[in-house]
């Protein structure tokens, strides 16, 4: 049993998450047992024929092709082991008559063809109406299977049952995180998924593009990301460190220098099933949202004067700048700022701009 532990044990629970390893641990079967192929095979319960997963030696990817296309609907094994309890195994010389008429088409122009003459094998997955089973196959230069060769392939069997249930659950992880990442690309504001210790899983290109700048967000070399706290002191804090809700992170450079300077509002919510992760959404004061002053208009019910100073401001104008680009007194803007904060229930411009950032966002996601 040395080598099933040294080498065929390991190999067998490298399936998990590798294809090539897979390939190896049949290459060990074969080596193991004497024999010319092993394969990995399901059997669905509604069709006759099998199909190979995988197959090392001489069930080649050629065979393989042919196997599928004229001699699966003839091969009885798949179906006998298929029905055998799950972790058993037998050997085709003790379920068939090698003379039997009823799959010597298969034996007679597949199987003897290949140099195979016997196979021994059983169920190790069920799922969704289909067995796996693993086998492997031996020519006429190795004696035919003994109950000593069926009881050590069967202690390998329960490796397999397990590494099999557990590589079945890593690539649906692995497809659930694959949508995960393709929706996330989608949507509009920039998306930052954080793990319980505050580094980085995944951020759409929104939010890379963002971190990318490093005006006001940044992530370091072990991943934590950070958000501006005091402009003038060039102080970041860790968004781990800050508490779920609504954040406005100031930018590099500030407001008062002119527009794109507006400040990040960020949106920070725990991620659902992970005790500690955290989902961020940043709203990017850059960003161009069409219809934005009709979207604040029907929002907050805003007079569209107003609005079109609210969005000045989410673009990083100030009072003075905004009112030289419309040729009106600093009192009459002051005035529609004032009609803005009634609006949105505010009195801080950065309250102001960081609800309407909000509800642009949202309505154009």
């Amino acid at each position: 049993m040395d080598d099933l532990n040294d080498r065929i044990i390991p190999a067998i629970y490298a399936c998990i998450t590798s294809d090539a390893a897979m390939h190896e641990c049949l290459r060990l079967l074969t080596e193991r047992f004497g024999c010319l192929s092993a394969a990995l095979v399901f059997q669905d319960e509604a069709r006759a024929a099998a199909n190979v997963a995988a197959g090392f030696g001489v069930i080649d990817a050629a065979a393989q092709e042919r196997y599928h296309r004229d001699f699966a609907r003839f091969d009885p094994a798949p179906a006998a082991m298929a029905r055998l309890a799950l972790g058993s195994a037998t050997a085709t010389g003790r379920l068939f008559d090698s003379e039997d008429p009823r799959y010597a088409h298969f034996l007679r122009d597949f199987y003897h063809p290949l140099g195979l003459r016997e196979a021994m094998g059983g169920p190790v997955a069920r799922n969704a109406g289909q067995s796996g089973i693993v086998a492997v196959q031996r020519g006429a230069d190795r004696a035919p299977f003994s109950a000593q060769d069926i009881a050590t392939f069967e202690r390998l069997m329960p490796h397999f049952i397990q590494a099999l249930s557990l590589r079945r659950a890593f690539f649906e992880l692995e497809i659930a995180a694959d949508a995960m990442r393709s929706a996330i690309e989608t949507v509009g504001p920039g998306i930052l998924i954080l793990g319980a210790d505050g580094r980085l899983r995944q951020a759409n290109g929104a939010a890379r593009a963002i971190l990318d700048r490093r005006d006001g967000l940044a992530v370091d070399a072990a991943g934590l990301v950070s958000g501006l706290s005091d402009p003038a002191s060039g102080r970041f804090v860790r968004l781990q460190d800050v508490r779920i809700g609504l954040h406005v992170v100031p930018r590099l450079g500030g407001p008062d220098d002119g527009p794109g300077s507006a400040a990040y509002v960020l949106r920070l919510s725990r991620a659902d099933g992970e005790s500690g992760s955290r989902i961020v959404r940043i709203y990017d004061p850059d960003r161009h949202w069409p219809e934005a002053e009709q979207t604040l208009v029907l929002a907050f019910g805003m007079p569209r004067t107003a609005a079109r100073l609210t969005v000045a401001l989410m673009n990083g104008y100030d009072l003075g700048s905004y009112a030289r680009r419309e040729g009106l007194s600093l009192n009459t803007v002051k005035f529609h700022l004032k009609a803005a904060f009634s609006a949105t229930a505010t009195s801080r411009q950065v309250d102001l701009t960081r609800h309407a950032l909000l509800a642009v966002s949202d309505v154009s996601a």
